[in-house]
C-alpha cells in the first residue's frame, strides 16, 4: 500500500464566484423591437454593445417615457443584474414610478425597484416594493 495522505495535492484554481465578479451584461435573449425607431436603433446597438451601460440606461429612460415599459424593465434588470450602477438605478425608478398613470405599469416597475432594492441589502425597502406589486 502507498500512503495516499503522504502524496502532494494538486490544488487547481478556483473559478472566480459571482460574489467577486458581477456577470457580463448580456444581450437580450432575443432582439424585440419596439417598432420606435428612435428606441429601436438603440436597441440595435445595444445588441452589438451589451455592456454599455450608459447606452442602457439612455435606452431605460427613453423606452419608459414613452410608453415601452417592458423594455426599460428589461434593461434596468441587465444593469441590476451586473451589480452595477445600482443607485443611479434605484433613483431612475424612485423618480420615475411617481409619474406613472398605467397600474401595470407601475407593478412592473416596482418589482424591478425591489430587486434592485434586495441587491443593494435593503431588504425592508424591497419588500415594500414587491408589496406594492402584490396589493394592487
Amino acid at each position: 500500500w502507498r500512503d495516499l495522505a503522504a502524496k502532494p495535492r494538486v490544488e487547481r484554481p478556483q473559478a472566480a464566484t459571482s460574489r467577486n465578479v458581477p456577470p457580463p451584461l448580456s444581450t437580450m435573449a432575443r432582439l424585440e423591437l419596439t417598432g420606435d425607431p428612435a428606441i429601436d436603433e438603440y436597441l440595435e446597438q445595444l445588441a452589438v454593445e451589451p455592456g454599455n451601460v450608459a447606452l442602457r440606461f439612455a435606452v431605460a429612460r427613453v423606452a419608459a417615457q414613452s410608453g415601452h415599459a417592458e423594455v426599460a424593465a428589461s434593461n434596468y434588470k441587465q444593469i441590476i443584474r451586473s451589480g452595477s450602477a445600482l443607485d443611479r438605478v434605484v433613483e431612475d425608478l424612485e423618480d420615475l414610478i411617481p409619474g406613472l398613470n398605467d397600474e401595470l405599469s407601475m407593478r412592473q416597475f416596482y418589482r424591478v425597484l425591489g430587486d434592485a432594492y434586495t441587491k443593494q441589502g435593503r431588504v425592508r425597502d424591497a419588500i415594500a416594493a414587491y408589496g406594492y406589486t402584490l396589493s394592487q
